[in-house]
């Protein structure tokens, strides 16, 4: 599996599934593996390239702290960053945090995704 070194030497570990179609990143809850969204994934990557990875400290990542949620943002960050960029975040309980506090990037067709 890949992974992506952090500065403070954490490891996160993703995968991708799909070939074609835009970037997806689901973020789950810290207690949930990526094999909750299993279905919604076999779904998506007919036309999308749907990224999970496993929270710092769970799975496949290394238990490196600190646990909270502006690490957690980064790391969602750094991850979709070496998947390919930008992505469309599906966010489920408490995952939503990482991605509100991400980078607010302007919609192209002129909404704001604050």
């Amino acid at each position: 599996m890949p992974r992506v070194e952090r500065p403070d030497v954490a490891e996160i570990e993703f995968r991708t599934q799909g070939d074609e179609g835009p970037l997806l990143a689901i973020a789950l809850m810290a207690l949930h593996p990526p094999d909750t969204c299993r279905g919604l994934v076999r779904e998506l990557e007919a036309d999308h390239r749907v990224l999970t990875y496993d929270l710092r400290g769970t799975g496949g990542s290394n238990r490196v702290g600190p646990y909270d949620i502006e690490t957690d943002a980064a790391d969602l960050a750094a991850v979709v960053e070496q998947a390919g960029g930008d992505a469309l975040l599906v966010a489920l309980g408490d995952g939503s945090g990482p991605g509100r506090r991400g980078e607010a990037r302007p919609d192209p067709h002129g909404g704001d995704f604050r």
